[in-house]
């Protein structure tokens, strides 16, 4: 697509001969006949219908490459009112050939194929990157679902859950429900794996927020038994920042905590809110 510009540049330019082509034969002809409208005077070979359909064609391609041409900075724009080529009459070209109304015609019609290919191929693109964000979203609510029926298998195993709650991390929208967090609540308060109490409090430091946790990740950050687990609850508690509390309860931590990582994490709690 980087070429684009460059390609349009060239179908300006030879727009430019081209309606100069076409209009300074019709302009000496109606200078000769006495001043008649251009518009209708007649080059050799050539009709007013015929040059008029070209004119018409002409103008239709100009408006399509203005609107083509436009920089991002002028997108909100509106295209220009005139037109990209403007006719100048030129003396010197009295003496032209006549003009090939013929072959004007055949690469006109060359040009407009050219831009509505270009049209076409953004448009493919358009509905691939569509597409694209639908497959996306199937297989995150497919990653979704199968993960929440990890979490409220009776029969799966606190590790299993906790690597299905870690999942839920990554995904975007509405990746938890109430009953989720209230399976994961519990088991952070009961697990006796360090690990998984961990895994827990690191799971809940995603995009989204939920009040179920807060309570319980309170707890984790000041009274559980391990630094590991406090530190990864103390971050988590950086997305609740501005709830009643929470700021204090940091601001304690920093200050108290018998372990400098835990204390530091507060710290860097305090300054992400």
């Amino acid at each position: 697509m980087a070429a684009e510009p460059s390609m349009r540049s060239g179908l300006v330019v030879w727009m430019a001969c081209l309606v100069t082509a076409v209009a300074v034969p019709l302009l000496i002809t109606s200078l000769d006949s006495g001043g008649s409208d251009v518009a209708h005077a007649s080059a050799p070979g050539a009709s007013s219908q015929e040059v008029d359909e070209l004119a018409r064609r002409l103008e239709l391609l100009e408006e399509r490459l203005a609107r083509a041409t436009l920089t991002p900075h002028d997108a909100s724009r509106p295209a220009p009112s005139e037109p990209l080529v403007a006719l100048h009459a030129d003396p010197m070209l009295a003496d032209s050939a006549p003009l090939d109304l013929a072959g004007l015609s055949s690469r006109l019609t060359e040009l407009e194929a050219a831009e509505q290919a270009r049209i076409d191929e953004r448009a493919a693109e358009e509905a691939e990157e569509l597409a694209e964000r639908e497959r996306e979203l199937a297989r995150d609510l497919a990653a979704r679902d199968a993960a929440h029926a990890i979490i409220l298998d009776p029969n799966a195993t606190e590790a299993q859950k906790a690597a299905a709650w870690r999942e839920l991390r990554r995904l975007d929208g509405d990746a938890w429900s109430d009953e989720v967090v209230d399976e994961m609540v519990h088991l952070a308060e009961t697990s006796q794996d360090r690990r998984v109490r961990e895994a827990i409090w690191r799971g809940a430091d995603a995009r989204h927020t939920s009040e179920r946790l807060l309570p319980a990740m309170r707890r984790a950050a000041e009274l559980d038994g391990v630094a590991d687990v406090r530190e990864e609850a103390v971050e988590a508690l950086s997305r609740y920042i501005d709830r009643p509390g929470v700021r204090e309860l940091l601001e304690r931590i920093s200050r108290d905590d018998v372990s400098d990582d835990v204390r530091n994490q507060a710290l860097r709690s305090l300054l992400q809110g």
